[in-house]
């Protein structure tokens, strides 16, 4: 059996007295697990001893490997571009691997790698998998592409160049051949953008980083329509070229706090749709001029950012904005769409929302986290309504001994409003508990409700977990984010 965070040694780690919280980044919370679970080897999970708990109807205790190793678990589900195949990863063997299979109902085909795969995507003809993985495990990726044409040859590694890395720039909906790509091979220390032949792995140099280039904004054949220059200090540039000269010519300026993110590749010159946060406090989805440089803000909560748009590919248009005001909230500017994805949200809280669709938008992949059943896969088919369950996490079995969380506000002594989350153990009052207090790296980031394993791991081991958005965190506006400076 595996260790219980009650154990001695954790115990006296993680809280000693009521009240007194042990404040630990995420990564140690981890670790000391682990660690401790390695040190004392295989032992038996032990309940909690703190006397606060000691009458509390705590329910049974789930073994660790149930929260962070279980192999049962499957992700990543995308429905290919022409809606007749599924992907999806799931363990074999102790590793990640890719699976797929023909919708409706074909038989499932297993891709074999030599190393683990997390994430995968289709490319634009549907019968190619691109996969980003760190063949070396040296965080230095490689483009990988497998055929679900030839199921049993491994993926070929297309960019074999050792301590290269690669990023993902596109997926060409023009030109299913070909992805842009982002490599560092010419300088380490800057990433070219290059064309790829998925197909025949020759590789095209199309735009040379001339040293502060930090984007390039494409259309979607791949021609590039602006790029982004990062200046000494931080401030920033929005480039168009000139076509005549050959030169750049700025359209916009932004200071080093300023966000401004273009969603997807548009198909001509007119405008992007983007998330912005110049000249105000707050990111909201802007239809941005190309010819001018002007912002119509569309959209904007009024407490929160704005965190990311949905935008139709095909037709370019703006399908839906979302924010986290305390849960994940989605607005839909394609109302039938909306209608037919509101129908995964459940009376209770949860996170709901499209995770990919195929090019007419009827069959798509929808993805359900709530904290007490983890995470839901299903298959939706706009055409005929019908709702496949695809995967449940396996931690949803234990819904009965698992934890809610809750979003918290408070005010601190300046008086500046702080968010957070907390995590009460089921079977308890919420009073006089030990308390771990989780907090997020960054300080550029934040903590969004869920679940999470290490908040459930050490609720169901009776502790409080809180974690809070501390000022520096992002998510809540320019001024709470610059609130830690100097702090």
């Amino acid at each position: 059996m595996p260790i219980s965070v009650d154990s001695p040694d954790l115990r006296n780690t993680l809280t000693r007295m009521h009240y007194r919280s042990a404040v630990l980044s995420r990564a140690a919370i981890a670790f000391v697990i682990i660690a401790t679970a390695v040190q004392a080897g295989c032992v038996h999970v032990v309940g909690p001893t703190h006397s606060e708990l000691a009458k509390a109807a705590l329910p049974p205790l789930i073994p660790a490997r149930e929260f962070f190793a279980n192999a049962a678990e499957r992700w990543g589900y995308r429905v290919s571009p022409d809606g007749e195949k599924l992907v999806w990863i799931a363990t074999h063997r102790g590793k990640p691997m890719i699976h797929f299979r023909h919708l409706p109902d074909g038989p499932v085909q297993r891709i074999p790698a030599d190393k683990p795969v997390y994430g995968v995507r289709w490319a634009r003809d549907s019968r190619r998998l691109v996969v980003f993985q760190d063949v070396t495990g040296e965080e230095n990726y490689h483009v990988v592409v497998a055929d679900t044409h030839t199921p049993r040859q491994p993926p070929r590694d297309l960019t074999p160049f050792p301590g290269v890395t690669v990023w993902r720039h596109q997926i060409l909906r023009d030109d299913p051949a070909h992805i842009l790509i982002r490599m560092n091979r010419r300088e380490r220390s800057l990433m070219d953008l290059h064309r790829l032949n998925i197909v025949t792995g020759e590789l095209v140099l199309v735009a040379e980083n001339p040293g502060a280039v930090v984007n390039w904004l494409t259309d979607r054949s791949g021609r590039i329509i602006a790029r982004i220059r990062r200046l000494p200090g931080g401030d920033w540039l929005l480039e168009r070229p000139a076509q005549a000269s050959g030169r750049w010519r700025t359209l916009i300026p932004g200071d080093r706090d300023d966000r401004f993110e273009a969603w997807w590749h548009p198909p001509g010159d007119a405008f992007l749709w983007a998330v912005s946060n110049r000249g105000r406090d707050k990111t909201a989805v802007v239809r941005f001029d190309l010819a001018t440089g002007i912002e119509e803000v569309v959209f904007a909560y009024p407490e929160v950012d704005v965190e990311g748009i949905w935008v139709d590919e095909a037709g370019y248009r703006l399908i839906n904005a979302w924010g986290r005001p305390d849960y994940l909230d989605v607005v839909y500017f394609d109302r039938p769409l909306g209608d037919d994805l509101r129908r995964f949200q459940p009376r209770e809280p949860a996170n709901s929302f499209a995770s990919s669709a195929d090019d007419s938008l009827q069959m798509m992949t929808v993805r359900v986290e709530r904290e007490v059943t983890g995470v839901s896969h299903y298959l939706l088919d706009r055409r005929t309504r019908e709702t496949t369950l695809l995967a449940e996490s396996p931690i949803a079995r234990y819904r009965e001994s698992l934890s809610v969380s809750r979003p918290i506000v408070y005010t601190a002594r300046d008086g500046l409003r702080i968010h957070g989350y907390l995590t009460v153990p089921r079977g308890t009052g919420g009073a006089n508990l030990p308390l771990v207090l989780n907090v997020h790296g960054g300080p550029w980031y934040r903590d969004r409700w869920g679940y999470r394993a290490t908040d459930q791991f050490l609720a169901n081991r009776g502790y409080a977990v809180l974690s809070v958005n501390y000022r520096g965190s992002t998510g809540y506006g320019r001024a709470f984010e610059q609130a830690s400076r100097r702090e």
